[in-house]
């Protein structure tokens, strides 16, 4: 028999198949490679009881907080608390310019210099310095155990000023702050 080269293209593909495997002969021998092991649930991190836990575990799940923020949590006036850091929001990602006029605008400190507007002004400065934090440890630059307890002392201090302490009480909380401040973000 004469193999024309339509022939031989097709022996060769034939060869080609049974090779790969592909031949359907039944041996057996080919397995699907095992099926990955299915990923263990997220931890809940609002579940948590403590603060830093929960800060601590929404950093390593990399998951942001949706609900109530840290600072307003347990306190009288909760829904306030929450409206404040909505009217924020589109501050931050601004120059640090308009992001400060802004600032200044959603805790009414531009109208008028009333303890209430300083104090709300600070926690928005604050809740700043807890996104540099976040900055850091999404670049790497600082543990999840050491931007918890950083985002906590933040919070806690947060927490202070809008219960309107008083500054002898807010002292401590701020010099701890910048302690730990200046040893871990260096």
């Amino acid at each position: 028999m004469k193999l024309t080269p339509l022939m031989t293209a097709l022996a060769l593909c034939a060869l080609l198949v049974l090779a790969a495997g592909g031949g359907g002969g039944g041996g057996g021998s080919s397995r699907s490679p095992p099926a990955p092991p299915p990923e263990p649930p997220k931890p809940d991190c609002e579940s948590m009881a403590g603060m830093q836990e929960r800060v601590q575990c929404r950093l390593e799940q990399n998951l942001e907080n949706k609900g109530l923020p840290e600072a307003c949590r347990g306190l009288a006036n909760e829904r306030s608390c929450q409206d404040l850091y909505d009217r924020s929001l589109p501050c931050y990602g601004q120059s640090d310019l308009n992001e400060d006029r802004c600032l200044r605008g959603v805790s009414g400190l531009s109208k008028s210099q009333g303890k209430q507007e300083i104090r709300q002004y600070l926690v928005l400065l604050l809740y700043e310095l807890e996104e540099r934090v976040e900055e850091r440890y999404e670049e790497g630059k600082i543990s999840s155990k050491n931007a918890a307890l950083l985002i906590t002392r933040i919070t806690e201090l947060k927490r202070k000023v809008l219960t309107n302490e008083s500054k002898e009480k807010l002292e401590p909380a701020l010099a701890a702050l910048k302690q730990d401040w200046k040893r871990l973000m260096a």
